[in-house]
């Protein structure tokens, strides 16, 4: 894997999203909840397509279990709390995320663009289901200098 394949697994790595309310793991409506994750790479798959090596066009499918980062849904800092998957494609110069994380009472799902060349990537929430119905917000992907680690930190709002 070359350094630009590297750095966008390092990225993505943790991206196919993560979230948990922060405020004691309880969502509450019209609340804004800032839910702080560590997403560990659980298995990675990579479509390459013509040319061979990292090029637009090529997806990668990552499933990620989740940790706190933070006490929340009523389990301690470090807890695994969940599960996540998530489908990256190759553009020029970017990648577009779509990703589901499984969190208890619900689901959250995160769509968006990023930079390749970014340490620090933003994608849009844009639902979910159960507790976490409706969501709206931004979650913040930074990897870790460990291969497979990243954190995630959800800024939420629901309705």
């Amino acid at each position: 894997m070359g350094l630009v394949s590297s750095r966008l697994l390092l990225l993505l790595v943790g991206s196919p999203l993560v979230l948990l309310p922060a405020q004691g793991g309880q969502a509450r409506s019209g609340k804004a909840l800032e839910i702080k994750i560590l997403s560990v790479v659980q298995t990675v798959t990579q479509t390459d397509v013509e040319p061979k090596g990292l090029s637009v066009g090529d997806r990668i499918t990552m499933t990620d279990r989740l940790y706190n980062l933070a006490p929340q849904f009523g389990r301690p800092k470090g807890a695994l709390v969940g599960r996540d998957s998530g489908t990256v494609t190759v553009r020029q110069g970017s990648a577009d995320f779509r990703g589901t994380a499984r969190l208890p009472g619900g689901t959250i799902l995160v769509r968006g663009r990023f930079p390749l060349a970014s340490a620090l990537s933003r994608v849009t929430v844009v639902g979910g289901t159960g507790r976490f119905s409706n969501a709206r917000g931004t979650v913040s992907i930074r990897a870790l200098g460990t291969k497979g680690r990243a954190t995630n930190v959800f800024h939420l709002t629901l309705p």
